[in-house]
């Protein structure tokens, strides 16, 4: 039970009771004048209820926003489905260490770009973790018959599209960005520059996923047979050194991601601020107390015309 009070009604409820206690003592103790006393009292105890405006099952959290805009960069090329990151996919260990990054900034700005052969927004700018944990969930890596071969670099165009359209609607806030992915190049040319995002953020990271010495690859979440390359099993090879050069092109910090491994983002001041976020409203109980009130205030009039009519009678 939670307590929304008007003050000006409590006032007036003890005013109430004061004044029905001090007539309730002066007065003749009769049966008839005690009952009205107990309802004097009654009604200035319901009148301060009513006041204090009792709430039963209400609900509700405490929320915080970060001034910050974060653009998460997850690989979704077929090269993620290779089983080394313990005996998972790549992209689960992603996954994974979205939803932290998702609890460690929680009230953020985060926006959510993927890429294979080419990038997409996959989530807009939101504060909702839930709708970015939930999207994250939901990847998938892009069947091998589909892969052209990607550029490690594909996604960094909408990344720096986004953290721009952040700097122009709040320039006070603090932007950053994490890559995930196993830095394999299969495009024929050498990978993109990162060194755009630069300029744009504050903090963020490179996150490799994979080992050097590489594994197979599922075709599709639907499918666990190995990817075949000219009839033979294809091996993944993740590339941290490709992304350790990325990493220093836009001023961030790497790191290779394994199993069990504690995720530990960079360590940046954020302008934090809390409030409640309502979640169920309740059941309100001040209507029921106001019809115990009314009752109440039937009874008494019931009785004060009693008294009427037989004073009346009483009257030669």
């Amino acid at each position: 039970m939670s307590f929304h009070p008007h003050p000006l009604t409590v006032g007036f409820a003890v005013l109430l009771l004061v004044v029905a206690v001090w007539f309730g003592v002066r007065s003749r103790h009769t049966r008839g004048r005690i009952a009205t006393m107990v309802l004097d009292i009654v009604l200035a105890v319901l009148v301060g209820l009513i006041g204090m405006h009792p709430v039963i099952g209400e609900s509700g959290r405490e929320n915080s926003t970060v001034d910050a805009d974060i653009v998460l960069m997850v690989d979704t090329t077929t090269s993620m489905a290779a089983r080394d990151h313990g005996s998972k996919t790549r992209l689960s260990g992603a996954i994974r260490d979205i939803a932290q990054l998702a609890s460690v900034f929680g009230g953020a700005r985060f926006t959510l770009v993927t890429f294979d052969n080419e990038a997409r927004v996959a989530v807009a700018s939101t504060t909702d973790t839930g709708t970015i944990v939930s999207a994250a969930n939901s990847l998938t890596w892009r069947e091998d018959t589909k892969g052209t071969g990607t550029d490690i670099g594909v996604g960094v165009p909408a990344a720096v599209e986004a953290l721009r359209k952040a700097r122009e609607s709040a320039p006070q806030a603090t932007r950053m960005v994490f890559y995930l992915g196993d830095g394999e190049q299969t495009a024929t040319k050498a990978p993109g520059s990162f060194a755009a995002l630069k300029p744009l953020v504050t903090s963020g990271a490179v996150y490799g996923y994979g080992t050097a010495k590489g594994a197979p690859m599922a075709r599709s979440a639907f499918d666990s047979s190995d990817v075949t390359y000219h009839g033979r099993k294809a091996i993944s090879h993740a590339d941290h050194a490709t992304l350790t050069t990325a990493a220093r092109q836009a001023g961030l910090s790497f790191a290779a991601r394994s199993p069990g491994r504690t995720l530990t983002p960079p360590q940046v001041s954020l302008n934090r601020t809390s409030h409640e976020e309502q979640m169920s409203a309740g059941m309100d109980l001040a209507w029921i107390l106001g019809l115990v009130a009314a009752a109440d205030v039937a009874a008494q009039l019931t009785m004060s015309a009693r008294r009427l009519r037989r004073a009346r009678k009483d009257v030669p």
